[in-house]
């Protein structure tokens, strides 16, 4: 936007020419900053949480808006009187604000809206009634709200949607048997709800599903083997659901697998043995799930990983030998696993890597000289691992100089509130030595 404004500095020519045709993107934290020769040409606003509230007439000035972003501004249905009034916007997301069913009675005559994003709003089963007369929404997010199975009903007349999210909105097996009559959805969250095994039984008949989000259930064995069934599934989430390696048996048979998180459950070495067998997942998260050294070695007989999240389990040094084979990985964790100085110095071989968190281990001093010698490393979290500072060696602690810090993820992504685990980042902070403490930051400029 910034180019754009210096250009109509210049002459009246360019004014003229990026007035007539161009469309610009903008993001603010006040709507004092809405002004300007060129907002009729703002097609995409991002709002970020602002103080003062955001003052939403203000967004009639902008006339050919599109998309708004403007979550967690604590917008009320007065708010979202003014957003209605916007003819042109396709895209809407109001996470996080308090619109309730007032605000989503105004919301719903939008009948140009396609994308739709009013999780977390305090929104009950009289909003469902009027989010369901938008005909035209496609991609819908309702999460967070209590709308309950008699919502669920409601929603499963949405025939038209392909997208959507209904997570924490505490649906049982009941809502879930009418949500499953959508037979165009290709991407489902119905994460932290009330699913039990039996709910599984009428989601595996969704055969036009391609990613499913259903972490943070109930639904154990039994239920995975129904969603072993889905031979379509191409992503899926199913961390926290008490599964075992028997259950993990069932889900091998899901080759078109790219992507699965079966983190938090308790599939020890034997289900890290199943797994090890679904040879086309690129990215795997089976932490916190009592995998040990056998397991990892299994897990390193998958050569085709690109991104390995074996967070909160306890392969040791042994296990990281067998990890460190994977030569096409670029993201790992493998923090707090019982990792010494010689796992570390099998992990500073990887020199693909991109992104490591080996942070909480007991890695020490020597350890922590092996990793400063991944200089490709562009993402790095090393703390809590026994490194102390001494004396007698300056040269193995100090300042590590990388290139800047790239944008990654780990984790299955969605726009709602999928992503909770995974590599966490630390910025701008350099090698801070604590005498009497056992914390270590490692700086990535």
């Amino acid at each position: 936007m910034s180019i754009v404004l210096n250009c109509v500095l210049v002459s009246k020519q360019w004014f003229k020419v990026i007035s007539e045709r161009s469309k610009l993107s903008l993001s603010i934290k006040s709507y004092q900053k809405i002004q300007g020769q060129l907002l009729e040409r703002v097609t995409t606003l991002q709002v970020e949480q602002s103080d003062p509230l955001f003052d939403c007439k203000k967004l009639g000035l902008l006339k050919q808006l599109t998309q708004l972003d403007i979550d967690g501004n604590n917008i009320d249905e007065e708010g979202a009187k003014y957003i209605s009034e916007m003819q042109y916007l396709a895209i809407l997301n109001m996470l996080g604000n308090n619109i309730g069913n007032e605000g989503v009675k105004y919301i719903s005559g939008m009948k140009q809206l396609t994308h739709l994003n009013v999780s977390e709003n305090n929104i009950g089963l009289d909003g469902v009634k009027y989010i369901v007369e938008m005909k035209q929404l496609t991609h819908l997010n309702i999460g967070q709200n209590s709308i309950g199975d008699e919502g669920a009903k409601l929603i499963g007349e949405m025939t038209q949607l392909l997208d959507l999210c209904i997570f924490y909105c505490g649906i049982s097996s009941e809502g879930i048997k009418h949500i499953s009559k959508l037979d165009k959805l290709t991407d489902l969250n119905i994460s932290s709800n009330m699913l039990y095994d039996d709910s599984t039984k009428y989601i595996s008949g969704m055969n036009q599903l391609t990613y499913l989000r259903i972490h943070d259930n109930n639904i154990g064995d039994e239920g995975a083997k129904f969603l072993g069934k889905m031979k379509q599934l191409t992503g899926i989430n199913i961390w926290r659901n008490e599964l075992t390696a028997e259950g993990v048996k069932f889900l091998t048979g899901l080759d078109k697998l790219t992507e699965i998180d079966i983190s938090s459950n308790n599939i020890g070495d034997n289900g890290a043995k199943y797994i090890s067998e679904m040879k086309q997942l690129t990215n795997l998260d089976v932490s916190d799930n009592n995998i040990g050294e056998e397991g990892a070695k299994y897990i390193g007989n998958m050569k085709q990983l690109t991104i390995l999240t074996l967070w909160k389990n306890n392969i040791r040094g042994e296990g990281a030998k067998y990890i460190s084979k994977l030569e096409k990985l670029t993201e790992l964790d493998i923090s707090e696993n019982h990792i010494d100085e010689k796992g570390a110095k099998y992990i500073s071989e990887m020199s693909q890597l991109n992104a490591l968190d080996i942070s909480v281990n007991i890695i020490g001093n020597q350890g922590a000289k092996y990793i400063k010698e991944m200089k490709q490393l562009t993402d790095l979290l090393i703390w809590d691992n026994n490194i102390i500072e001494q004396e007698e060696h300056p040269k193995e602690i100090k300042e590590v100089s990388t290139t800047p810090l790239a944008e990654t993820n780990t984790k299955l992504s969605t726009p709602s509130l999928d992503n909770t685990k995974g590599l966490r980042k630390l910025i701008g902070l350099a090698f801070i030595l604590l005498s009497f403490t056992t914390l270590l930051y490692i700086s990535i400029k």
